[in-house]
């Protein structure tokens, strides 16, 4: 896959399946993750250039950017201003 200019692809981080106290969180009570690694950039925009690029690992905003799964997999797609750290 091959982001548009603008966006990135990221691999989220597995979310742990317990919490710090050792209870179990469901699939439907456990958080998005916030974390990743990048798989792929886009070029740049006119505007802006890309805050990382290919294998960093980044922090980026909870609720941004688009989940999509392919074979057995979740990918989020994100503009670069989602992006808030490369670790």
């Amino acid at each position: 896959m091959k982001p548009t200019p603008g966006y990135v692809i990221i691999e989220p981080k597995e979310v742990d399946q317990t919490t710090s106290s050792g209870l179990y969180v469901p699939k439907t009570g456990e958080e998005k993750p916030e974390e990743g690694l990048v798989l792929a950039v886009g070029e740049q925009t006119k505007d802006e250039g890309p805050p990382c690029k290919k294998g960093d690992q980044v922090i980026y905003k909870k609720w941004a950017g688009h989940t999509i799964k392919r074979k057995d997999k979740t990918y989020e797609f994100l503009k670069f201003s989602d992006i808030l750290a490369v670790l």
